[in-house]
C-alpha cells in the first residue's frame, strides 16, 4: 500500500506529529465523509448526477462530497464567531484526514461492473497525495495558509484534470459557500434529528476543537 504519511514514520523517519494527533485525525476523517446539511447533500447529489466527470469516475464524487462537508463545517463555524480552518495544527490534521479519506475510496476492492479500475485513478492518487504533503510541508515550515481550504481545493481540481480524459476540472467553491450560507437560517430553526444546527456544531467541536 502506498504510503501517504500517516504512519508513525514517514520516509523512514518518526513522525511525532502523526503520533501526538494520530486519535484527533481519525475522528476528522469519518466527520468528513460526507455533508451534514441537507443543502451540502443536495449539492453532493446534484452533481453526482449532472457532472459527466464524475459519472465517468465515479469514486471522485464521495471525495467531492468530503469538500462539501469542510466547507460547511468552515461556514457553520464563522458564522457562530469559530474559525477550525485557520490554525497550523488543524489545517494539518484536515490534510492527513482527508488523505485517509482518499486511500479509503481508491484504494478499497473495486466491482466488477466499475468501468474504472484503480489503474485509472492512480494519476490522481499519487498526485493528490504528493501535492498534499507539500502544502502540509508548506504549513510546517511557513505557518498557517491563509487560504487553506481554496488550497486544498486547488490541490484536488488540478489532479483530477491531470486523470486521462479530463480538462479543466473546478470546484465552484464561492457558490458552494452561498448556498451553504443562505440556508443557515434554515438550519437554525430545526430542533431535531442529526441535521440540527447544536448536532452539527458538536460534530465540527468533536473533529477539530479545542485544536488551533
Amino acid at each position: 500500500m502506498i504510503n501517504v504519511s500517516i504512519d508513525t514514520e514517514s520516509n523512514g523517519q518518526f513522525d511525532p506529529f502523526w503520533v501526538e494527533h494520530a486519535s484527533q485525525i481519525r475522528k476528522i476523517e469519518p466527520a468528513i465523509k460526507a455533508p451534514k446539511t441537507r443543502i451540502g447533500k443536495k449539492i453532493l447529489k446534484e452533481d453526482s448526477f449532472n457532472n459527466p466527470i464524475f459519472k465517468a469516475y465515479n469514486r471522485l464524487s464521495p471525495l467531492f462530497g468530503s469538500i462539501v462537508a469542510i466547507i460547511e463545517y468552515d461556514v457553520i463555524s464563522k458564522a457562530e464567531g469559530r474559525d477550525y480552518f485557520s490554525g497550523q495544527t488543524n489545517q494539518r490534521m484536515v490534510l492527513r484526514a482527508f488523505n485517509m479519506r482518499v486511500e479509503e475510496v481508491i484504494k478499497s476492492p473495486y466491482f466488477q461492473e466499475e468501468a474504472k479500475k484503480y489503474e485509472d485513478y492512480r494519476s490522481f492518487f499519487e498526485g493528490i497525495v504528493s501535492g498534499f504533503r507539500q502544502l502540509e510541508n508548506q504549513i510546517q515550515s511557513g505557518g498557517p495558509l491563509p487560504d487553506f481550504i481554496n488550497s486544498l481545493v486547488l490541490v484536488f481540481s488540478r489532479e483530477v484534470t491531470k486523470i486521462e480524459g479530463i480538462e479543466n476540472f473546478k470546484i465552484n467553491t464561492p457558490g458552494i459557500r452561498n448556498k451553504v450560507k443562505n440556508y443557515l437560517p434554515e438550519l437554525r430553526k430545526k430542533g431535531y434529528g442529526e441535521e440540527t444546527l447544536s448536532a452539527i456544531k458538536e460534530s465540527i467541536e468533536s473533529a477539530l476543537g479545542p485544536h488551533s
